[in-house]
């Protein structure tokens, strides 16, 4: 076999290899975020928020921060239900976020 099909065949591995994680990641995983405000537009802390979905074993729960902000990352494609919770107010809940 020549050198330099020997050399493409290194590079071209390589490059692949390097870029296999990023595509992977990217076709497998998404993410849910938002911000938790009051009717005056006031981040809330200390909020509850809870996501499932079928497509999730289990479920999973964050707390807003001081800025009222949540995430879930890598999260399996599917529907979720989103449930926000905090005391003395009523549970809110959004069906079908994709």
């Amino acid at each position: 076999m020549d050198l330099r099909k020997i050399r493409f065949i290194v590079f071209l591995a390589t490059v692949l290899l390097g870029l296999l994680p990023l595509i992977l990641e990217a076709a497998t995983t998404g993410e849910i975020f938002g911000i938790v405000r009051d009717e005056e537009g006031r981040p809330l802390p200390g909020v509850t928020v809870t996501v499932s979905s079928p497509a999730l074993q289990g479920t999973r729960t964050a707390t807003t921060d001081s800025a009222g902000e949540y995430r879930f990352p890598l999260l399996p494609p599917g529907q979720y239900q989103l449930s926000i919770a905090m005391s003395g107010f009523e549970t809110l809940t959004r069906e079908n976020v994709i």
